[in-house]
């Protein structure tokens, strides 16, 4: 799940991906999260990025991403979770 945090597209989207990207981060750090172990590796399951930075190119700029790119499967498990 390769979604920048202000996906033009779909901006509820890009808000959901930051959000689950600070809670992991607070999880990791024993604070207080909403992330739990299995939310995490369910994600980890659709491929999802835990960092930003890995969905920038070398050029700084995040890859543009289109409806093919994104699978009803993961659309799907976002709103379920």
């Amino acid at each position: 799940c390769m979604v920048p945090q202000r996906y033009q597209a779909n901006s509820q989207l890009g808000t959901w991906v930051h959000t689950q990207r600070r809670q992991y981060k607070l999880m990791n750090e024993s604070k207080k999260s909403s992330m739990t172990k299995e939310k995490a590796d369910a994600l980890d399951s659709i491929g999802f990025f835990w960092a930003a930075k890995n969905s920038i190119s070398s050029s700084g700029r995040s890859p543009p991403l289109d409806d093919d790119n994104l699978s009803e499967g993961s659309s799907d498990h976002a709103k379920a979770a």
